[in-house]
């Protein structure tokens, strides 16, 4: 398997012990649409800010005009993510860790080990300050 998300899956498949696509239809359709929000807006923005920044493709200039267009784009669905924890809970999904915060906390991750200057919404950041304090997060 070469795609994140199929691993994902498979995994949950196998060891369904400790649920990250959540235990029910609607858990899980929940769990699958925020954690498409942070594939699409997030690893998808964060990477079109470093392409147009730090530009590591053969033939490719830095452009900052487009690296700026894609730190806007990165806007709304940050904004989205981070109202989530307007109810109180402690991850994205709701109060246990899903696939929906590991793939925001790889997009995040990305940024901040690329430097790229992202401002995050205060939510999101704190909830990413707390999630990169896990064990699992640090492996």
């Amino acid at each position: 398997l070469r795609e994140s998300l199929a691993i994902i899956e498979y995994l949950e498949e196998m060891h369904p012990e400790t649920p990250m696509l959540g235990t029910t239809p609607l858990e899980r359709a929940q769990v699958r649409a925020i954690e498409r929000t942070a594939a699409l807006g997030l690893v998808g923005g964060v990477a079109r800010v470093f392409h147009n920044t730090l530009s590591v493709l053969p033939g490719r200039e830095p452009n900052p005009e487009m690296a700026a267009i894609a730190r806007r784009d990165l806007e709304r669905p940050s904004r989205h993510l981070a109202s989530l924890f307007g109810d109180g809970r402690a991850f994205l999904a709701g109060d246990r860790v899903t696939i929906a915060d590991c793939t925001a906390f790889a997009a995040i991750e990305f940024a901040r080990t690329g430097n790229l200057a992202i401002a995050w919404p205060d939510a999101l950041a704190a909830w990413f300050e707390r999630f990169r304090e896990r064990p699992s997060a640090g492996a």
